[in-house]
């Protein structure tokens, strides 16, 4: 089958890119982000093609929406301002657990906390201890390439620039980008963005309860064993390309044809 060769393909070249690194030990974070997003698109496309080879197709959209959302970060990383965007990538996962972490602490009753066998004290550990250093660093690399917006309401005037201060848009470095969909324009995905990306979104959030009772007849292509089949190619085999040519790793490019909307989109 045409999609295990293009996963087997981008599981050697990650082995390959592991052992060069003995393993994820001298990764520094640049490379950590990077192998881990291509890391993060093959093993999910691995988890994939078994669901697609049992037919256990539901749940899938939530699978394909996060390799979607890894390959788009993977292609803007790629693209310029790599070291920037890899550090901004870093630095908002560590604002975020540090978030989490805090809203636990606050939401969590002690019998909840002893439920889940975690105490206070292991909490507090799991947060980033220079959380000050790590957001103020944030800020100032999204400030760095935001764009001066005139003030409306004073004209000559411009407003200051604040970076990002949810320390979840961390695409703003390097782009200065509102939200997903900006990112995806940006970089040519939108057609994928809109007939597929929020079709899966709407799936992953429960807005479109019936449709769960049209997957035996798999009348949808997007929601078919091909239609899984044909995107973990486009997933895997875009991925391992990029992979390939930015750390010079041999790499077997192997050719397929999907019938699907993945090879029919025109960007």
């Amino acid at each position: 089958m045409a999609a295990e060769a293009v996963l087997q393909s981008g599981e050697e070249l990650l082995d390959k890119l592991l052992k060069r690194f003995n393993g994820e030990k001298y990764l520094d974070f640049e490379d950590e982000v990077i192998i881990g997003l291509f890391s993060s698109i093959v093993k999910k496309s691995k988890s994939l093609i078994v669901l697609a080879n049992e037919g256990s197709l539901i749940g899938t959209e939530a699978v394909m929406r996060s390799i979607f959302e890894a390959r788009i970060y993977l292609i803007f990383i790629l693209q310029k301002h790599t070291r920037e965007r890899t550090k901004a990538y870093s630095l908002s996962a560590k604002i975020q657990i540090y978030k989490q972490t805090e809203l636990m602490q606050k939401k969590l009753t002690a019998e909840a906390m002893k439920q889940l066998g975690v105490t206070i004290e292991e909490l507090e550990r799991a947060k980033p201890t220079d959380y000050d250093k790590i957001r103020n660093e944030y800020l100032e690399l999204t400030k760095r390439f935001e764009k001066v917006r005139e003030n409306k309401s004073k004209p000559g005037t411009f407003h200051e620039k604040t970076g990002d201060k949810t320390g979840e848009k961390w695409y703003k470095a390097g782009g200065d980008f509102n939200n997903f969909q900006d990112l995806c324009f940006e970089l040519g995905y939108i057609a994928e963005y809109v007939i597929v990306f929020k079709t899966w979104s709407t799936e992953v959030h429960s807005r479109d309860a019936k449709r769960v009772f049209n997957f035996a007849s798999q009348s949808d292509l997007d929601f078919s064993t091909e239609g899984i089949y044909s995107w973990i190619i486009s997933f895997v085999g875009e991925a391992s390309l990029m992979i390939a040519k930015k750390y010079n790793v041999p790499y077997t490019k192997i050719i397929s044809k999907p019938n699907f909307i993945a090879s029919q989109i025109q960007r």
